[in-house]
């Protein structure tokens, strides 16, 4: 399996996860947080955690052209569960067909982020290969926190 394979099953892993866990919530829990200070709801965990995949793999990862509102991302709410696995899926489906084609001399390009989708932290050049990296595993992080926040809500 190639290295592109594996980031993609990987991703698509943490990415159906999320969309796995969301099956077990009721439905008026979508969009609420946990009594607990600074929780996020379920649907905020799933934007942020897409908006994440976007920018980090198909934005900086691939070169697609993208943009973020992070603080948007924190506050998002979905009209249903059905949407939240919806967009899960479609983000999924684009990162299949954007790393198909991404070999490992491609990866191993340095890239300049602009603060706008960086996110927190200091600004630093980075390759490719650590952006779609720093995704998976941030994403992962989020099927943990995700399954966390379900549990508090049922």
């Amino acid at each position: 399996m190639s290295e592109t394979a594996v980031l993609v099953s990987e991703l698509r892993w943490a990415l159906m996860a999320q969309a796995a866990e969301l099956g077990t919530l009721a439905p008026e829990a979508l969009n609420r947080a946990p009594n607990l200070a600074d929780a996020n709801s379920p649907a905020a965990i799933v934007a942020h955690s897409v908006a994440v995949v976007r920018v980090y793999v198909l934005g900086l990862g691939c070169g697609w052209l993208v943009d973020r509102d992070r603080p948007e991302e924190f506050a998002a709410r979905y009209p249903n569960i059905a949407v939240a696995v919806a967009e899960l899926r479609g983000v999924a489906s684009s990162v299949s067909a954007a790393l198909r084609d991404l070999s490992g001399p491609a990866l191993d390009g340095m890239v300049a982020p602009p603060r706008a989708l960086w996110g927190t932290g200091d600004l630093q050049v980075v390759s490719r290969r650590a952006c779609i990296v720093h995704a998976l595993r941030h994403t992962a992080v989020h099927v943990g926190e995700l399954r966390l926040t379900a549990s508090l809500l049922r």
